[in-house]
């Protein structure tokens, strides 16, 4: 995937893209990561669907970080065969997070939301923009992609 900025700009702008043709937050980002993964974008689609508007609406843990720590699993974990990747998928996950939280103050979709000055519709695109970045920068870091 590279992390040169224009593929990190074209990967965000397709977590835009499908946020506007009606993908939740979690469904926009983990199926712009679909090319990526070992599911096809209609199963990405399917099993984020329950994890958008911060899980199911409860503006808890927002959709763009639970879709990035799936994309991770799904990339780094060597599955229940073998069960040696474990603690290697936590840290990676970790730096994303973190660094999610560093850049836009939050993981949480109610403080996010309360943060954000840009109204609905467009109010999650910026961080939406900013998880797409740092997740594809992470999975380069990590070579999972």
């Amino acid at each position: 995937m590279g992390t040169t900025a224009s593929r990190a700009d074209e990967i965000a702008e397709a977590v835009i893209d499908r946020h506007n043709n009606q993908h939740n937050c979690a469904q926009s980002t983990a199926c712009a990561f679909a090319h990526v993964t070992p599911l096809d974008e209609d199963t990405l689609f399917r099993v984020m669907e329950g994890f958008g508007a911060g899980m199911g609406g409860n503006a808890e843990t927002c959709g763009i970080v639970s879709a990035g720590v799936a994309v991770i699993g799904l990339l780094s974990s060597d599955g229940k065969e073998s069960r040696t990747t474990k603690q290697r998928t936590y840290e990676i996950a970790d730096e994303f997070v973190e660094r999610f939280r560093a850049e836009c103050g939050s993981t949480c979709c109610r403080e996010l939301k309360e943060a954000s000055p840009v109204p609905t519709p467009h109010r999650c695109d910026n961080y939406m923009r900013t998880g797409a970045r740092l997740l594809a920068e992470t999975l380069t870091a990590h070579d999972l992609a």
